[in-house]
């Protein structure tokens, strides 16, 4: 099936439009025409499953693989470990350094896989098919938001009991839930938080604090029933901070909501105690929306 895309291209009259799945009308999509936004592949649209909660996505047309070097192409899947391992029982999970560091430090993770790839293939001292130990653990290291958030709709799908695996070794170690905030800071004090994490919760849009906040450079996130605890995030660049603005502008003026709830990628500060209430401070490196899961 391959990796659920929240979006696409839409061909219409000869041009591209960007669009959600959540926008198309099912009525209309054997009348439309979408496209991979990356790789410009023919991609199919899906419904989603109501019962379950999971919105529509787009996905691949099977026998057609992504272009080479497309982002989604690239990702795999619960099920595609699965017919490269065999199993999910020794599956773990990691965090890779936020892509604006990357950039920042020159650091080309593509490149270095790619030559990885290709010393494996010219040497000659190594087999061309290495046995893999299904035995021994296999880390799925997620890079964004959307890596996030696309993992955990996998593993809702999956039996109850690998389910129960899955999330055990992702919640409280790489993903912090909007009703688990009292976990960063055990885990800081235990020494076990890692560099880059994420977590999740809702912007109040409608607090004018946070119009003056974005502007004293930082926002604030709440959790679910841990008032008394709060997220406090530095966007790490400019650039996020336009776009929370944007975000704040769209969800208040357009959607005529109250809060927007968004998943963060992080790295910790510190935490302060304000009154009543205990502040975790994060480096804020990218916010997204789950556009996967309602």
């Amino acid at each position: 099936m391959g990796r659920a895309m929240p979006d696409a291209k839409w061909l219409k009259d000869g041009k591209y439009y960007d669009i959600n799945a959540v926008d198309v009308d099912p009525k209309q999509k054997d009348q439309m025409s979408f496209y991979c936004k990356n790789c410009k592949i023919k991609v199919i649209y899906v419904q989603g499953n109501v019962s379950e909660g999971s919105k529509p996505f787009f996905r691949k047309a099977a026998g057609i693989p992504h272009k080479e070097g497309c982002y989604y192409g690239k990702k795999k899947t619960l099920q595609d470990v699965v017919r490269e391992i065999g199993t999910l029982d020794e599956l773990d999970y990691g965090v890779k350094p936020p892509l604006a560091l990357q950039k920042k430090l020159d650091i080309n993770v593509d490149e270095k896989e790619q030559k990885k790839t290709n010393d494996k293939k010219i040497s000659s001292e190594k087999p061309l098919q290495q046995r893999i130990n299904r035995n021994k653990k296999h880390k799925k290291h997620l890079l964004t938001v959307d890596d996030l958030f696309h993992e955990i709709m996998d593993i809702r799908s999956q039996e109850p009991a690998i389910k129960f695996k899955l999330f055990n070794r992702l919640i409280g170690k790489v993903y912090f839930p909007y009703s688990e905030y009292l976990l960063i800071k055990k885990q800081h004090q235990k020494g076990k938080l890692k560099r880059y994490f994420f977590t999740a919760g809702k912007l109040n849009v409608d607090d004018p604090e946070q119009y003056s906040s974005i502007e004293s450079g930082y926002v604030i996130l709440h959790g679910k029933g841990v008032e008394d605890i709060k997220l406090r995030l530095h966007p790490y660049d400019e650039k996020i901070t336009v776009q929370l603005k944007k975000l704040r502008y769209k969800t208040k003026s357009v959607a005529k909501k109250k809060y927007e709830f968004i998943g963060v990628k992080v790295g910790f500060r510190q935490i302060s105690e304000e009154d009543t209430t205990t502040y975790i401070d994060l480096d804020l490196y990218e916010f997204d929306l789950n556009r996967y899961m309602n």
